[in-house]
């Protein structure tokens, strides 16, 4: 009697045991955020010095995905970045130069979930009125 009481015991405790290892392991995997969109689209060209950066993910973002995040622009220039439920904005500090090439590298626990590349346009706001109105004059 006391050998099957000691069996029952020690399967309730396996059980028991498995299903909190179990239960552990479902709440610690991580649900990487995919994205979904970007403004500007990758390889975007002629894009306006003063547009912000926005990425739109698959997910809201918690404290802790935010805390896996690395995000870097090269050249630099950020001045904040915001994360609005699934989206991040990245400011930029001044107005992207005049046609430059940027890349917009985002990790989540150092893996690669985007790489962004854009070039802004390539004359001032100043500029192509000038050679509009050099355009209209000429015709």
């Amino acid at each position: 009697m006391k050998k099957k009481i000691i069996t029952i015991l020690i399967i309730v405790t396996l059980v028991i045991a498995f299903l909190v290892i179990r239960s552990n392991k479902i709440k610690t995997q991580v649900s990487i955020p995919k994205v979904l969109s970007t403004i500007p689209v990758n390889n975007a060209k002629y894009v306006n010095e003063k547009e912000d950066i926005v990425i739109i993910l698959d997910k809201q973002l918690s404290e802790i995905d935010k805390q896996k995040l690395e995000i870097e622009v090269e050249p630099k220039n950020v001045k904040s970045i915001i994360y609005e439920t699934n989206k991040i904005k990245i400011s930029r500090e001044n107005n992207f130069g005049y046609g430059v090439e940027y890349t917009v590298s985002v990790k989540y626990s150092n893996e690669q979930i985007l790489k962004l590349n854009f070039t802004t346009s390539e004359v001032t706001p100043e500029q192509f009125q000038e050679d509009a109105k050099k355009q209209s004059e000429a015709d």
